[in-house]
């Protein structure tokens, strides 16, 4: 499982499908996350503290964490439930 993003799909504009979470209103979108099951797709996780980019692999979704342009960490989970729990834990709603 990759710990970050391929740089060469955030080179690429076209792969990038949209918003699928924020924590805002904890929502996520279900059209941008079916977006997400085309191979080298990345989307953003809006949140107050934090900015994401959500990728989806054989085993779930992974979210890198950036905080003020500087990644954090990569935080896997089986669905975007669980990236959104383990992201809001650590770095939003604050």
């Amino acid at each position: 499982m990759r710990q970050r993003i391929p740089k060469t799909w955030m080179d690429n504009v076209k792969n990038q499908v949209g918003t699928v979470m924020s924590n805002f209103d904890h929502s996520i979108d279900q059209a941008i996350q079916k977006k997400l099951d085309k191979p080298h797709t990345w989307a953003d996780y809006a949140g107050w503290n934090f900015h994401g980019y959500i990728w989806k692999h054989a085993k779930g979704y992974s979210c890198e964490v950036w905080q003020y342009k500087e990644y954090i960490e990569t935080i896997h989970g089986q669905d975007l439930t669980d990236i959104m729990a383990a992201v809001s834990a650590g770095y939003g709603n604050k």
